[in-house]
Order: structure tokens, then sequence, then C-alpha cells
């Protein structure tokens, strides 16, 4: 049984002598793309395709090969801007708003107003004892706004349809008098 000879090397092979710019297969120069990406390793798709079958028949034990990737490093400088303590910042006070002043930007504010009654609801649902009322002024508002949801509900809410608590017989009645009609 023979031994496959030991792995050669290709010209560009020294892992201390590798160029990145330089093709591991054949040691010819390798355009760079000026896109974003991975750097391109081959200068060709020959000799990607020829280290690629060379690759797998040392693999099987047929020739022995040996590639090296090359990398390189390359520094950028990069411009850090350092604000100067001296630079003036125009600055604006803080300025704290009035009840009546979040009530209305809430109110002028749909995505707002819908956040705070998911809130509100969310707090009846999970927090209420029945025993308990909220406090006065709370109560008095959430009572006032049940009603408007209700008479809300009630305008919004779709017809109920004709034939509902109708049995089926009469449907069917109903469903043969409209088809006359439509004649």
């Amino acid at each position: 049984m023979t031994t496959p000879p030991p792995p050669t090397d290709s010209p560009a092979t020294s892992a201390d002598d590798a160029d990145p710019g330089m093709c591991p297969w054949c040691a010819n120069p390798v355009p760079q793309h000026a896109g974003a990406g991975r750097p391109r390793v081959w200068c060709s798709d020959q000799c990607r395709r020829d280290a690629y079958s060379a690759r797998k028949a040392s693999r099987s034990g047929a020739v022995g090969v040996k590639v090296v990737r090359q990398t390189r490093i390359v520094e950028k400088p990069v411009e850090v801007r350092v604000p100067d303590w001296r630079e003036t910042v125009p600055s604006t006070p803080a300025r704290y708003l009035e009840d009546h002043e979040v009530v209305e930007h809430v109110i002028r504010h749909p995505e707002l107003l819908a956040r705070v009654l998911e809130s509100f609801s969310g707090s009846i649902a999970f927090r209420r004892h029945p025993e308990r009322e909220y406090p006065p002024p709370l109560h008095k508002a959430a009572v006032q706004l049940a009603h408007y949801l209700d008479q809300y509900l009630r305008e919004t809410a779709p017809p109920p349809p004709e034939t509902a608590g109708l049995s089926r017989q009469q449907r069917r009645a109903l469903e043969r008098k409209k088809a006359k009609k439509g004649r």
C-alpha cells in the first residue's frame, strides 16, 4: 500500500508570506469589489473550482493540497467628535403642564385616549372588589362614562337580522316571500 505524497504548497500557501491581495491558488492579484460583503478570496471562478477539486481529492487521499486563506487588516481613521465644554447648548426650561392642558392633549390624540380608556377598563376588571366603590369623583365619572358607552354601543351596533327568533319554517316562508317580491 502506498502513501500519498506530502501536501505540496501552491505559490502563496505559506501563511507568513500570504498576501491578502493574492489568489491562494495561482498567486495572481485578486480584484476586490467596492460593495459590502465578504472580501474576495479567489481571482477567478476557475481558481475557486480548481482549489475545491484539489481539496476534495486531498480528503479522499488522492492528492495532498494545502490552501491558505489570506486576510488583510485595513485600518481606517474614524473621526470622533468630542464636544467642547465651552459650547453652549440652547436649552428650554422644563415646563410643567396644568391638569387641564394634559386633559386637552389626551382628548386631541385618539391613540392616547384609547390607551387611557384601556388602562381604566383594565383597572376595573382586575382590581375592583364588588363590595367597594371607587372614590366619589371617580365613581361619578365611571357611571357617566358607562351611560355614554352604552348609548354609543346601541347606536353603532348593527341591527339584528329579521330572522332572529324565528323557527326554521318561519325563516323559509320569509325567504320564499322575499323571492316572490324580487321577481
